[in-house]
Order: structure tokens, then sequence, then C-alpha cells
């Protein structure tokens, strides 16, 4: 199957930035399954993009630009020729064996809430609405409410209103560190 991808970032400042540095995990790799026929990175600014591999053989992109900038367009465009494999991913890059990833760490070892979900959840009950029914979080109504009080799990902040309204209502305040959006994430 070939597929084509276009994906395009908006980044708007106001004020101004000074300058921007970022780093880009957007190019895909090829391996058995996988053929990348064409990939592009197209940067509204004067810039050099500099690729590299993180620690995970991933292939990143950085650049910087130097300010003032109201406005940063990214346009990521490609085709990949993909077979189907049932799954299974044969001749990626892998720097690590499997063995570090299912190891437990302190932060990724289960805490309460988590033993109580995986012990007592009901067939395709979401986290949020266990924790309500269990009784750990009382349920709320309306976004304010959700983001003045919200309840903590362990490492999570749990509420039951839906995330496009908490969402929308955090975007009423804007930080002048953030970039100005037009649309709610």
């Amino acid at each position: 199957m070939r597929i084509r991808v276009t994906h395009e970032t908006v980044h708007r400042f106001e004020p101004p930035a000074s300058g921007v540095i970022q780093t880009l995990r957007v190019t895909p790799r090829n391996h058995a399954a996988q053929y990348v026929v064409d990939w592009r990175i197209d940067i509204s600014a004067d810039c050099r993009l500099e690729p590299q591999q993180d620690a995970f053989g991933n292939i990143v992109h950085a650049f910087s630009v130097s300010g003032p900038i109201s406005e940063l367009r990214l346009l990521i465009e490609g085709e990949i020729e993909t077979q189907d494999t049932a799954g299974v991913v044969k001749g990626a890059v892998e720097r690590f064996p499997p063995s570090l990833f299912l190891r437990e760490t302190a932060l990724t070892s289960a805490d309460e809430a988590i033993a109580a979900y995986a012990a007592e959840r009901k067939p395709g009950e979401r986290f949020g609405a266990f924790v309500i029914r269990a009784g750990l979080v009382a349920p709320t109504t309306n976004g304010p409410t959700f983001i003045r009080t919200p309840e903590r799990i362990g490492r999570f902040v749990v509420g039951a209103t839906p995330a496009r309204r908490c969402s929308a209502w955090l975007l009423r305040s804007r930080s002048p560190h953030r970039p100005k959006t037009n649309s709610i994430v």
C-alpha cells in the first residue's frame, strides 16, 4: 500500500519570539515492511536542518531561527510504500533489547489506583469512570470546576469532564510565552 502523508504545523507568537529552537521527530525509517519513497520537510524561515539520530535510532532534525518571529510554518510531506506483515516489524533499528522497556522502575511501577483498576475494572471501562465508580474521586460537572479542583490519584489527575471542554477553558487565558493559536487543541 502506498501512503501519502501531509502534515502542517503553524506556530504564531504574540509578541514575536526572539528566536526558536526545535527538534523534529517526523521522519520515518525504512524497514522490511516499509520503504520511504519520498520525504520532505519545509520550514518557512531561513534555517539549516541538521539531521541526527537520537539514542533510540530515530531520525531527528534540529534547527534554530533568529527573531523576531511572529509566525513559523512547518510542512512535512512524503510518500511511503508499506507491506502487510500482520503487525510484525522486522529490520527496524532497535538499539536496545525489548527487556529494557519491560522492566519496572520507580516511574513505571503501578500505584494502588492502577493496581485496583487492573484487578477490578469492568470490560471496556475507562480509568476515569473506574475511579469515580470505586469512590476514589467525586465526579465533576463542568470545565472550570475540573480545572480548579482536580483530584489526584497517585500520579494521575482525574476528572469526568470531556477533555475538549477543559482545553477550551484553558485557552481563554494566554501566557505571553505560549504560541498564539486560533484553534482549540
